[in-house]
């Protein structure tokens, strides 16, 4: 087990195709495209989120195992994680408090911890106060100083405004001159913004593909749409509707700096899902191919 710091993950599988796979049900219809750009395409990497075993085959051990939540930890899923020791495991360690001692101790494949929170190295109490002062001073929610982006700031608001942690429970995780993942897209794309504290894990496989250099990014399952349930129709999801909440802008928007980051390096983000309600993304042609094509080498089952 390596522990991997930011100059290990810059430019790490430059020029590669990556394929970025969320939970949502279209990933059901997706899925033989996902299959067959691992197994046809040369070079490609694969960036899979939290519980992925419970949606995708497991003998389709991702390259990346990407985590940003204090349910999928890796406390939680260590088992799951020791039996998949070629993966890279990386994880938002101002989420996921998994102690290190035990994940020094325990975890057997490579590891590269994220702050996804604490922008400039400040607590969230410091963050916080510092939107209070603006607000107090200007009479608006016109807040730059983190990111150059006033949008994560605007009311109403989905929980804590900025997405931080109002007990600061997170901030002993803070690192001297660690850059948040935000603020590492915004140094390497010459982007003028960074992305919030986002709404899915998704965005930050996205942000970590453009970081490690990939020239041509898939993304599959990401419908930003609770209502619609999960890929695996056994998984619960909860009743909330992305598109029609009070964080839709901030999303949105965060999408677009996404993309807007990807073209700056000459990255081309593709979308396997058609005519997806947020848009933002390139869409990709027909491939006339079916799940029935792939069940011998998947044996998916939903």
């Amino acid at each position: 087990m390596v522990k991997l710091d930011e100059k290990d993950i810059i430019d790490r599988e430059k020029g590669k195709t990556a394929i970025v796979c969320a939970h949502g049900p279209s990933l059901r219809e997706h899925l033989a495209r996902v299959i067959k750009l691992r197994h046809d395409a040369p070079n490609v990497i694969s960036l899979y989120s939290n519980n992925w075993f419970n949606f995708l085959a497991p003998q389709h051990t991702p390259d990346y195992w990407v985590l940003a939540s204090n349910i999928d930890t890796i406390s939680a899923h260590l088992n799951q994680m020791n039996e998949c020791e070629e993966s890279t495991i990386i994880f938002a360690d101002s989420v996921d408090l998994t102690d290190y001692k035990e994940i020094e101790e325990n975890l057997k494949p490579d590891y590269f911890a994220y702050d996804q929170r604490h922008f400039q190295g400040d607590s969230c109490l410091e963050i916080l106060k510092n939107f209070k002062n603006h607000h107090t001073e200007n009479k608006n929610f016109d807040f730059l100083k983190y990111g150059n982006n006033s949008v994560m700031w605007q009311p109403p608001f989905d929980g804590v405004p900025g997405g931080v942690d109002i007990k600061g429970k997170c901030c002993h995780r803070i690192v001297k001159g660690r850059k948040t993942i935000q603020e590492m897209l915004q140094e390497y794309s010459g982007h003028e913004d960074h992305y919030s504290t986002a709404s899915s894990v998704t965005f930050h496989m996205i942000a970590l593909a453009i970081i490690m250099g990939c020239e041509k990014i898939y993304i599959a399952g990401m419908d930003l749409d609770y209502n619609l349930g999960y890929a695996n129709d056994n998984i619960k999801a909860p009743k909330d509707i992305w598109k029609n909440n009070p964080g839709t802008r901030s999303l949105l928007n965060d999408l677009r700096i996404l993309n807007e980051s990807a073209v700056k390096k000459g990255i081309e983000i593709i979308n396997l899902q058609n005519e997806a309600w947020y848009g933002i993304f390139n869409e990709a042609e027909h491939i006339d191919i079916h799940i029935e094509d792939f069940k011998q080498v998947t044996e998916v089952t939903f």
